[in-house]
């Protein structure tokens, strides 16, 4: 059995790890195609010392948390009601604010196929990752697969066309399918979890 020490010497190298990670992936993926979003203003804030710390532990203390829950099969209550709360925010942003003044329609719905093809993988892989907690989610809720499907058709479909009418975006059909199969991939994940004997202390997974 081991002890306390163990895990949190565990849990210390996966935070030395996930800095790294996330250093990595935050300064050469993503820092470039957030300040692109937010414009100079935005980037300002963003380039601030402090703001830039507070991003680097958040997102440290996220993945090495993920991480070490993932091994032991057990997930804190709590702390997963506080990392949907920051998806929340940054869902938020993504979908409403990160392109304001642009507008145009995309009916395609096989367009992420072209994107992907002409070098926008990053973008299309994205639009599917950041909806799997939404999939997580709704099964953790009990919701069946086909009310998944409906409601997650009949809501992307919704903000789309929210982001048309007030010039924030693209009514992207192609977003829709992408964005449909992260919440399928995300309901699917949670079974396999389940099948794991992956456990959420303070709650039941139903």
């Amino acid at each position: 059995m081991e002890t306390k020490k163990t895990k949190i010497s565990i849990f210390l190298f996966f935070l030395i790890i996930s800095f790294f990670i996330f250093r990595w992936f935050y300064l050469d993926v993503m820092y470039f195609r957030i300040a692109s979003y937010i414009g100079s203003h935005g980037l300002v804030i963003l380039e601030n010392p402090i703001i830039a710390l507070i991003i680097f532990i958040l997102g440290s203390f996220f993945l090495a948390s993920t991480l070490f829950q993932l091994l032991y099969r057990n997930f804190n209550y709590n702390l997963l009601k506080l990392n949907y709360s920051f998806y929340f925010i940054l869902l938020l942003f993504f979908l409403f604010f990160k392109s304001v003044g642009i507008k145009g329609i995309t009916l395609n719905p096989f367009s992420f196929i072209q994107d992907f093809l002409l070098g926008q993988s990053f973008e299309v892989i994205a639009n599917i990752l950041f909806f799997i907690p939404l999939g997580l989610l709704f099964n953790f809720k009990n919701i069946s697969f086909r009310k998944t499907i409906l409601i997650s058709i009949f809501s992307i479909a919704i903000v789309e066309t929210i982001q048309y009418i007030f010039s924030l975006g693209f009514f992207d059909t192609g977003d829709i399918v992408t964005n449909v199969i992260g919440v399928i991939s995300g309901w699917f994940f949670y079974v396999f979890f389940k099948q794991l004997n992956y456990k959420i202390n303070g709650c039941e997974m139903i």
